[in-house]
C-alpha cells in the first residue's frame, strides 16, 4: 500500500514529539541491555528519536511490509546506530515471529515494542499476544498516532477532503484495492483483553505549520490520497490544491488520535484575489567543445508528465521561501549539488498555462557552477539524467519547459505560454504557443544578433544575411 510512498513518506510525515520520545526512552531505563521491536516501523521514525535522543539501545528489530520503507529506514539509522545493531524484517506484524535470538542475554526479548501510525492496519489482538510471547518481564508496549488531514475535522481539512472526494468518490481509499475500514475492536479494548493491560494514556499537544509544499508530499505518503489513486488526474489534483487560495501555512495541534487547530492558524478560505503557483526552474549549464550543455532529468513512475524530459524544477515551500532560495533547494533535493546564491543568475520568466489547468508563473535561473556532481537524488520522480546540447534539446520534452529553454536561448527575458485545451503536455512544434514579450526598446532583452539568429533558425529555416 506505501510501497511507492517512501521517499515522500521520509521527508513529509511529522516525526515524533520530543515530550513522547522522552517517554519512551525512559521505559528504557534500568535495563542491562536494551531492545526495541518497532512494528510498523515505516521508514524507522522511532528508532530514529530515540537513538538520536541518546537512548542506549544494543538492538533494534524494524519490521515493515515495504521494502522501500525499510530501505529507507536502513539509510536514515545506519550513520546513528554507534554500537547498536540492526535488523531489518520484511513481513506484515501479524505474521511477525524473530528470525533468531535477539542479542543480549540468552532467549532475551524486546524490552519495548511500539506501533508508531501502524497498528489500525494490523490484527491487534493477535500482535498483542505474539508481543507478550517474545517480550522480556515487565517490557513495555507503546501504541501512539496522531490522526490525519483527512480525520481532522476543520474547515480547512473539510475542504481538502471535500477536493479528494471530487476526484477519487466519497469513500476513505485504502490504496488502490479497498477503502478503509475502522478495526473490529479499538486498541483500549484491545489492550484490556491483553497481558498488557495495565495503560496509561499520555497526551502531547503538539502545533505544527503546514506550507502548501509539505501538505502535498505528505498527501503522497498516504494510504487515501497516493499519486497511484488519481492516475492521469495526479496532477491537475495538486495544481487545483495549490489554487486553492492559501493565506498562509497551516496549523495542527496533534493530541493522541485527533488533532485541533492551533488558534490564530491561517486556513484555505476563498478569495477575491486571483493567486496562483510560482515555479523555479534551473538551467544548470556547463561549455564544451560542441557548445554549451544543460542538464535534463526524465520524469517516471505516478508523476505528472511522466517519461518526459524536464529541467530540475519545483515549487516554493511558503509564504517563507524567496525564489533563490527554492532553487538553491530544489538543485539540492533533485540532483544532490549544492549551489551558492551568489552564483545563481536569473534568466527568464514565463507565464505559462497548461492544457489541463490554471495558470502559473516559472522563475528560470541559470548557474554554471557548483558543488558536486548531479545524479537522480529522487528516483521515485526521475529515471534517467544527462547533459544535453541546448542547440538540440531532446524529446519528449514538457511544453513549459521547451518554452522556457527556447526564450532563454533567444537572450530574452520574459515570454507568455498559454496552452489551449486539446494541446499535449510534450512540446510539439505543430501546437507552439510560445510568445516572447519585447523590453521596452521592441527587443528581445539582453538578446545578441547571433543568438536570435540561431534560435529563429531552429524554429523556421536558414536566414540569410
Amino acid at each position: 500500500m506505501f510501497e511507492g510512498a517512501a521517499l515522500p513518506y521520509a521527508r513529509h510525515r511529522p516525526g515524533l514529539p520530543d515530550a513522547a520520545v522522552r517517554l519512551l526512552a525512559d521505559t528504557l531505563r534500568g535495563r542491562p541491555s536494551p531492545v526495541l521491536l518497532d512494528l510498523g516501523t515505516g521508514t524507522g521514525q522511532v528508532p530514529l528519536a530515540l537513538l538520536t535522543a541518546g537512548a542506549d539501545l544494543t538492538h533494534i528489530e524494524a519490521v515493515d511490509v515495504s521494502q522501500q520503507m525499510l530501505h529507507q529506514a536502513r539509510q536514515a539509522l545506519t550513520p546513528v546506530l554507534g554500537h547498536c545493531t540492526l535488523t531489518l524484517v520484511h513481513a506484515a506484524a501479524d505474521a511477525y515471529e524473530p528470525l533468531a535470538t535477539l542479542p543480549g542475554e540468552p532467549d532475551s526479548g524486546p524490552d519495548l515494542i511500539t506501533f508508531c501510525r501502524s497498528y489500525h492496519w494490523m490484527n491487534g489482538e493477535a500482535v498483542l499476544e505474539m508481543a507478550d510471547r517474545i517480550a522480556t518481564p515487565g517490557a513495555a508496549v507503546a501504541i501512539t498516532g496522531d490522526g490525519s488531514l483527512w480525520t481532522h475535522d476543520a474547515d480547512r481539512t473539510r475542504a481538502l477532503r471535500e477536493l479528494i472526494q471530487r476526484y477519487l468518490g466519497a469513500e476513505h481509499r485504502a490504496g488502490t484495492r479497498r477503502s478503509y475500514a475502522e478495526p473490529r475492536r479499538s486498541y483500549e479494548e484491545d489492550l484490556a483483553g491483553s497481558a498488557f493491560n495495565d495503560v496509561t494514556e499520555h497526551l502531547f499537544p503538539v502545533t505544527r505549520t503546514w506550507a502548501p509544499r509539505e501538505v502535498l508530499g505528505y498527501l503522497r505518503a498516504t494510504s487515501f490520497a497516493a499519486p497511484e489513486l488519481f492516475a492521469e488526474r495526479h496532477h491537475a489534483f495538486e495544481e487545483a490544491l495549490t489554487h486553492t487560495r492559501w493565506t498562509g501555512p497551516w496549523s495542527r495541534k496533534r493530541v493522541q488520535g485527533s488533532a485541533r487547530p492551533a488558534s490564530g492558524g491561517s486556513a484555505m478560505s476563498g478569495g477575491q484575489r486571483h493567486t496562483e503557483p510560482v515555479d523555479v526552474h534551473l538551467i544548470l549549464r556547463r561549455e564544451t567543445a560542441d557548445g554549451p550543455q544543460v542538464l535534463l532529468s526524465r520524469r517516471a513512475g505516478q508523476v505528472y508528465a511522466a517519461g518526459l524530459w524536464h529541467l530540475p524544477s519545483g515549487h516554493l515551500d511558503g509564504p517563507h521561501e524567496d525564489v533563490v532560495t527554492a532553487l538553491i533547494r530544489e538543485a539540492r533535493e533533485e540532483t544532490g549539488v549544492v549551489t551558492e546564491p551568489a552564483d545563481v543568475r536569473s534568466a527568464v520568466t514565463v507565464h505559462h498555462h497548461s492544457p489541463k489547468s490554471a495558470s502559473r508563473t516559472g522563475h528560470f535561473f541559470e548557474v554554471r557552477q557548483c558543488k558536486g556532481e548531479p545524479e537522480i537524488a529522487e528516483p521515485d520522480i526521475y529515471d534517467a539524467m544527462d547533459w544535453a546540447p541546448l542547440t538540440a534539446l531532446p524529446a519528449p520534452m514538457v511544453a513549459y519547459c521547451r518554452a522556457g529553454l527556447d526564450t532563454y536561448t533567444a537572450g530574452a527575458r520574459l515570454a507568455v505560454h498559454f496552452q489551449l485545451p486539446g494541446d499535449t503536455i510534450a512540446s510539439d512544434p505543430c501546437t507552439d504557443r510560445l510568445r516572447i514579450v519585447p523590453d521596452v526598446t521592441g527587443q528581445a532583452s539582453g538578446a545578441h544578433p547571433d543568438a536570435t539568429v540561431e534560435f529563429t533558425e531552429r524554429a523556421v529555416d536558414r536566414i540569410t544575411q
